[in-house]
């Protein structure tokens, strides 16, 4: 479960707890509200008016919360065992959730597999580059030898080329003897 998913409904439940907690507060007799009640068993043993003059009135006692009114309530323990303001401090607020992002604005992110997928294409490309760069220097090199070999080849051509020249000369200066035969 993403961290943010798992954050907001720590943040939610929270809020809940810290909302309970209040009507809790606000709706729990406290001690000091008890102290000058009348018990059941105070009113159980009062049998005249006169003696119950200065206790509680049913008014009272109909403000005051029933067994069925506190069942549903946090006890002391479950109100020991709440977050604290202390604890919760440090979290992430409704402000902070509100700027975060959202599983729809995520959606078409890519993952850490899909990272991970590109990142082996990349250092497979990676290797095939640098293979192929290697290719092309030594293509590199054997055409300059090639070239310094043509260059090499054209000056040997023009320099038979020129010394042909040079001996058709030569032959057509040259004079046949007039008792020459051809040999058979």
């Amino acid at each position: 479960m993403p961290t943010e998913k798992i954050l907001m409904k720590l943040v939610k439940s929270v809020e809940g707890l810290a909302k309970e907690i209040d009507v809790i507060n606000s709706t729990m007799a406290t001690k000091d509200d008890l102290a000058g009640m009348a018990s059941k068993e105070d009113l159980n043993r009062m049998a005249t008016k006169d003696d119950i003059t200065g206790m509680a009135s049913k008014e009272d006692l109909n403000r005051m919360a029933t067994k069925d009114d506190i069942a549903g309530m946090a006890s002391k323990e479950d109100l020991n065992r709440m977050a604290t303001k202390d604890d919760i401090t440090g979290m992430a607020s409704k402000e902070d959730l509100t700027r975060m992002a959202t599983k729809d604005d995520i959606a078409g992110m890519a993952t850490k597999e899909d990272i991970q997928r590109l990142e082996t294409k990349m250092n497979e490309h990676d290797y095939k580059i640098d293979r192929n760069f290697q290719q092309i220097a030594t293509n590199a090199e054997k055409l300059h030898e090639f070239s310094a070999n043509s260059v090499r080849l054209e000056k040997i051509m023009e320099t038979l080329s020129i010394r042909s020249i040079e001996q058709e000369g030569k032959i057509r200066n040259l004079t046949v003897p007039a008792d020459y035969t051809p040999s058979k």
